[in-house]
This record gives structure tokens, sequence and C-alpha cells, in this order.
């Protein structure tokens, strides 16, 4: 039997005792050892109300003991957060050796967080269409772009089809750098990259004409209320100098552009605030943050992918919109943004759910996070069910 497979059994057989310990009461007593009996309190106060009701309350301290229990084990060494928010309300919420207050790198979340300030641009009319093409977006650039890198389209780099190199340059002219790496034919297939991203970053200073972090200020992050004062901004040199700031931050490259392909450092609520933005098709408290139709369209699936990708899917076959990854849940529509080493935003509309996780990448010596593929059985295993 497959890890995944015993670990779903054990997930089952977990559900089932706590169930039947909890009765129609109910506990979020921690169990004794392990990652669970380290939970920190929030340190903020929950991003939703709790549950009122008694069926509410009652739903919500059974799931609390399921997942406490299960993340009690070893399997989940380095879990830093984990957010449920469902029907309006924070079901869940635990910080583990880490506090609500605790920002984190949030990884590859940071293209689904520059996808956004996409929407959000062209709705403004600062970027015409996706159609538009680098050659007329980065104008600067277009006299050293060949005839095939010119012709890349915004839609190619929000789709990842741009066909460019996976790297990060840390040359003087980073961009320059990029747009003579192009690897593949534009439009021929799937291939995820750091430097297209990136690429979507300096087009949004080009077309705004003020520093990225400026216009997500104004933008997104006030008006969300997730604080970036005092902000650090290191130059990204090397991709072991990214980790993690005591505060808000976001890595520039060396001519001072935000990374958009990763970089930024949140807390768990300020992803949370995201998942409830898309959640809520782009308004928060009533007005408009992000058009509609964007949050539509960023998140609807425009490059299926055949097999789901390690460390990405939540759940059977994902696909990929702009700069989000989309996939089903029991077959409910879902979308995500995902970042290694267990950084997660995943979104069920069906569901009115949020799931928010954080995770330590300093506690494992792989590529990917504490029980990441884990995490995702109990998803599906526990959180989904617990809100048909």
């Amino acid at each position: 039997m497959s890890d995944h497979r015993v670990r779903a059994v054990r997930i089952g057989a977990v559900l089932a005792v706590v169930l039947l310990a909890v009765g129609c009461t109910g506990t979020t007593t921690p169990p004794d050892g392990g990652a669970a009996s380290e939970a920190s309190p929030t340190a903020l106060a929950p991003l939703l109300p709790t549950a009122t009701s008694e069926a509410d309350l009652a739903v919500d301290q059974q799931l609390a003991a399921a997942l406490d229990h299960e993340f009690a084990s070893d399997e989940y060494t380095g879990l830093a957060s984990v957010i449920v928010l469902a029907d309006g309300r924070t079901a869940y919420e635990r910080y583990y050796d880490s506090a609500g207050t605790d920002h984190h790198h949030v990884w590859s979340v940071t293209k689904s967080i520059i996808s956004t300030l996409v929407g959000i641009a062209i709705g403004e009319g600062k970027i015409p269409g996706v159609d538009a093409t680098l050659a007329q977006l980065l104008p600067d650039h277009a006299e050293g772009m060949t005839p095939g890198v010119a012709r890349i389209t915004l839609e190619q780099l929000l789709t990842m089809t741009a066909g460019l190199a996976d790297d990060l340059p840390s040359s003087d002219d980073a961009v320059a750098s990029i747009l003579t790496k192009q690897a593949l034919a534009p439009g021929t297939e799937f291939s995820y990259a750091n430097n297209g991203a990136h690429l979507v970053a300096a087009i949004l200073v080009e077309a705004t004409g003020i520093p990225l972090l400026e216009y997500a200020r104004a933008r997104l992050f006030d008006p969300l209320g997730i604080p970036t004062h005092p902000t650090d901004q290191p130059t990204f040199t090397d991709w072991n100098d990214l980790t993690d700031p005591s505060g808000f931050g976001w890595y520039v490259d060396p001519q001072g552009i935000n990374l958009g392909g990763l970089g930024i450092s949140l807390r768990a609520q300020d992803m949370a605030k995201i998942g409830l933005l898309y959640l809520n098709h782009g308004a928060w408290h009533g007005q408009e943050v992000v058009p509609a139709d964007w949050v539509k369209t960023s998140t609807t699936e425009h490059v299926p992918l055949e097999v789901g990708v390690e460390g990405f899917a939540p759940a059977g076959e994902v696909g990929y919109g702009y700069l989000w990854w989309t996939t089903r849940v029991d077959g409910d529509a879902a979308y995500s943004a995902n970042g290694s080493f267990g950084q997660r935003i995943l979104v069920v509309p069906d569901r009115d759910l949020v799931v928010v996780t954080q995770a330590s990448f300093t506690s494992r010596g792989d590529d990917w996070a504490p029980g990441d593929t884990a995490v995702n059985d109990v998803f599906i295993s526990l959180i989904a069910p617990a809100f048909r």
C-alpha cells in the first residue's frame, strides 16, 4: 500500500476515534506530546467570528479535535500555522512553535499576489489586457528582444506557457537577462518559471510608473489591512539568502524591482485575507478591490495538466489559471496559491471555504513542506468533508 493510502487510512481511523471521544460536546484539547501540544495562542483576534450556533460549534469542535490529534504526529514537524475559514467563521486556527504575529516567507504565493495586482492594473486601464506583448509592455527592452520573445503575451507569462528558462538571474539588469533566456517556443507547453513571473512584476512597474511595493500597498495591502511597515527589502543575490524577515518584507532584484516569483513575507492571517478577498469575488467589506471578472478569469483553468504536480495539487486533477493553480475537491471547483515548503491559500467557493497553511523550510533538508503531502491528505479526509 502506498504512503498516501496508508496515511488516508490512518486519518480515517483517527477521525472515527475522535468523533466517538468528543460525542455531542466535543473538545479542542490537544493530546500530550507532538506538534499539536506546542500550539500557541494566536496573539491576534480571529479574522472572522467563531461559531455561535450549537450546530456550527459541534462541527468546529469535532474538526479541531481531529486536526489537533493528527498534527501531533512527527510527520508535521515544521508546520507553523493552519487557518480554516468556513461559512463566514473561523473554524480552526493554530500556530506551532510560532505566533499569529510572525511573518513567514510565502515563496510562490507571491505569484498569485502578482496576478492580483495585474487584475487591478487592467481594471484601472494601466495595462491594455492579457493579449499585449512583451514588446508593447516593456518598450525600453524591445530593441534587444528576439522576434520570438517580443511576441510573448502577458497571458503566456501568466499561464506559464511563455517558454522562459526557470531561474532568477542576479545580474545587474535581471529583466534584460531573463529576456535572453528563452528555452521553449511560446505557447507550446506549460513550463513553470520564476523568470516569467518576474517579468510580470517589471511590467507592473512600467505600467504604473511607481515601485511595485508602493502600488501593492495602495491597491491591495492597505485596503485589506495587511501591515507593511516597517518594510524589509533585501536584494536577492542567491537562493540561499532567502530567509524569513522579522516583519513584512519583499525581496528586490539588483535594479530594485520587487521579485515577481517569490520573496514576500506575510502572516498567516494576511494570507487568509487574500483568500477571503477571492472568495468574495474581489470585494472587501463591500468595496471592490479586485475586479470580479479578474477573480473568475484568473482562477479558471487555462492550461490543463494531465498529472498533478507534487507539492502543489491539493486533490484530483489540476490545471493552471493566471498564476493560480486550479483543482477539484470532491467534485467542487477549487483554486490555490502555493509556495514551496508548505505555504498555501486554498479556496473552495461552493463550500465557502478558505484554508491557509504555513511551514518552516529550515527544519527539513528536502524541497517540500513538513508533511506537505500529508497536509493535502488531511484537507481531503478531514477539512473538506466537514463543510459539505
